[in-house]
């Protein structure tokens, strides 16, 4: 079975549209394939921004290198 990584950054705009469907064709080849696939969420754009005051941070930047 093949293992995969994936950063999920969904942003701002259509965004977070985007991203729910594309994890919903992921996990769709996860089944037809049979992969693993682990998700990373970051929290980044806008919203995240204006709740904390950043929009991407030093951690989550190593986060994204090391996972």
């Amino acid at each position: 079975m093949n293992s995969y990584s994936i950063a999920v950054i969904p942003g701002d705009g259509i965004g977070p549209e985007v991203m729910d469907g594309a994890l919903e064709v992921l996990a769709a080849t996860e089944d037809i394939f049979s992969l693993s696939i682990k998700y990373h969420h970051y929290k980044a754009g806008a919203k995240h921004y204006l709740a904390t005051g950043e929009l991407w941070n030093h951690d989550l930047a190593q986060q994204a290198a090391d996972p």
